[in-house]
């Protein structure tokens, strides 16, 4: 019950309110009393009584619009049917519920005429009321679409022109219906993502400004380049490529943190992490502050390993080159030093160790570059894989990898643009219901 009456609300968020005319029976008057009823229908809810909620929901709809005319009553008993229909998917017990109201019968809520949608949008056919809700259904879903990729506002204006466009020609009453229908909706949307508000679109049937970009916001990617050869890298090559592999406009900036030779050996038991950094710095021509050392986890139960005191073990070593100043001369080092860390290092490493020593794993050169680009908050993840293309490792001789999310403070997050397009999917499931 807890569950079914979240759901009342998210739709009961969508229900609103626009200015009223005099009459009584237009169709603001029938919005606002849609969303005072359906509040009484949570309200009544809370007691648990399905039916005798939805008698108070329909009751409520259809007793003030019982003398107005035909046209009138056609749109509550639709709007009153959709509900209905909506929340019979939340709660399957509602199905057979009934109300006796003043203003009708006790019947169930007899479901609009269907009208065939094949008629030319403008035209007398293409007009109604179920032509409206129709047509929202279809945008809301290009619109779920749209945003997966995190373009709100792009994504916004598709909708817009989705359903503005289509009844440019209509009359002043239908016009103003599908008004009402596309500012509910980003009403509704808005309390999802604030960033929605300042969206606008440029239709081919309105008037409406042109979209207003959201803003950009400066991002940070920790890239890790692996290179057969480090002077294959060119920070230039590099971001000329980010650039037109993420279609940014401003050239995104890089700078070289360090050039890494990673390495494995196997050294005797006895061998210290001092010896062996001092062994790596004077056989690679680098200060021991250069070198890490760490040994590999050895495996434990049901292991081949021997794990006694004579047994060799395997260290893990990373030779690190600065490359903030002089990313070239920085390369040529890398370069140089990846050859010596081979073989020749593990001569060095077996004379001063007193035993042998393997090379394990060859000796792998990566680049550590941080890369910042100009860019929508909401296209971060879509930046992180343009910089992990193909084209952008192929520039450099190399490949890319960003292991960690960007350093992007927005004020709203990836995570944020992927619960704002579930939750659309969550209303476009509810708004189904009207087909």
């Amino acid at each position: 019950m807890a569950s079914y009456r979240i759901a009342t609300l998210v739709v009961l968020s969508s229900a609103i309110a626009v200015q009223s005319s005099s009459d009584g029976c237009s169709s603001s008057h029938i919005n606002k009393k849609q969303t005072s009823c359906l509040q009484a229908f949570t309200a009544a809810l809370a007691g648990g009584d399905v039916c005798g909620s939805w008698s108070t929901f329909e009751c409520c709809m259809t007793d003030p619009f019982s003398q107005c005319h035909s046209g009138t009553t056609e749109s509550v008993a639709f709007k009153v049917n959709m509900q209905k229909s909506i929340f019979s998917k939340i709660n399957p017990n509602l199905k057979g519920c009934t109300a006796k109201c003043a203003g009708g019968g006790s019947t169930p809520v007899a479901p609009p005429a269907k009208v065939p949608s094949s008629g030319k949008s403008g035209d007398a056919e293409g007009c109604t009321s179920s032509h409206v809700t129709k047509k929202l259904t279809s945008c809301l879903q290009a619109f779920t679409a749209a945003i997966a990729s995190g373009d709100v506002c792009g994504s916004w204006s598709t909708f817009e022109c989705c359903m503005t466009d289509d009844f440019s020609q209509c009359d002043a009453a239908t016009k103003q219906s599908v008004a009402d229908k596309v500012n509910m909706q980003k009403s509704t949307f808005s309390t999802i993502n604030p960033n929605l508000k300042g969206c606008t679109a440029k239709c081919v049937g309105s008037g409406s400004t042109p979209v207003t970009p959201p803003a950009k916001v400066e991002q940070t990617f920790d890239a890790i380049i692996n290179l057969d050869d480090p002077t294959s890298f060119a920070v230039k090559l590099f971001v000329d490529a980010v650039k037109a592999a993420t279609g940014v406009a401003e050239l995104p900036t890089a700078i070289v943190k360090a050039f890494e030779i990673i390495v494995q050996y196997t050294v005797p038991h006895a061998a210290t992490v001092a010896q062996i950094k001092k062994a790596v710095a004077d056989g690679n021509g680098v200060e021991e502050s250069q070198v890490a050392v760490s040994p590999v986890a050895r495996r434990r139960l049901g292991s081949s390993t021997s794990t006694s005191s004579s047994a060799a073990k395997d260290m893990d070593v990373t030779i690190t080159i600065d490359g903030s100043t002089d990313p070239a001369a920085a390369g040529v080092k890398a370069k140089a030093v990846k050859a010596s860390a081979g073989a020749a290092t593990a001569a060095v490493l077996k004379t001063a160790l007193g035993g042998d020593v393997i090379v394990k794993t060859q000796p792998k050169a990566t680049a550590k570059v941080e890369t910042k680009v100009k860019a929508e908050a909401s296209k971060a993840v879509e930046m992180k894989t343009a910089i992990e293309s193909n084209a952008v490792g192929k520039a450099v001789g190399g490949t890319v990898t960003v292991p960690q999310s960007p350093n992007v403070t927005p004020s709203h997050s990836s995570h944020a643009a992927s619960s704002f397009s579930a939750a659309c999917a969550l209303v476009m499931i509810l708004v189904q219901a009207t087909m």
